[in-house]
């Protein structure tokens, strides 16, 4: 930034941030050639072989069917967790995911209430 001048003095230039984290910590992970990825600049071997691994394993993951975003179970249906699953997949919501739900709501409504007016007090105090 330099040549911008403020109040008669010119503000020195600013240093450059190294790329954090730096990647030599994390060479030879997946991690680390993400680092020289988005340093632009040419990743090691070892960081290749890792990415290479990985995706060897992930293209197998979905050639089995294995994606966890392609799945949907019902093991927490009756939950709020279990209804928000639910719109996460694009699946509607059963009977006890909207029950939970709506009572999860009315307990947060009630909530903000109390501290609304708990507020409402101590201003008035």
């Amino acid at each position: 930034m330099a040549g911008y001048v403020w109040k008669g003095t010119p503000e020195p230039p600013k240093p450059r941030r190294p790329a954090w984290p730096p990647a030599g910590k994390y060479c030879g992970t997946r991690s680390g050639y993400e680092v020289h990825r988005k340093g632009k600049e040419t990743p090691c071997q070892p960081c290749k072989d890792a990415e290479n691994a990985y995706s060897r394993e992930y293209r197998a993951r979905i050639r089995q069917g294995m994606t966890p975003a392609t799945t949907f179970s019902t093991d927490a249906c009756g939950t709020r967790a279990g209804y928000r699953r639910h719109l996460r997949h694009h699946v509607p919501a059963c009977a006890p995911c909207k029950a939970a739900n709506t009572e999860y709501s009315l307990r947060w409504s009630d909530h903000r209430k109390a501290k609304r007016a708990a507020a409402r007090a101590r201003k008035q105090q």
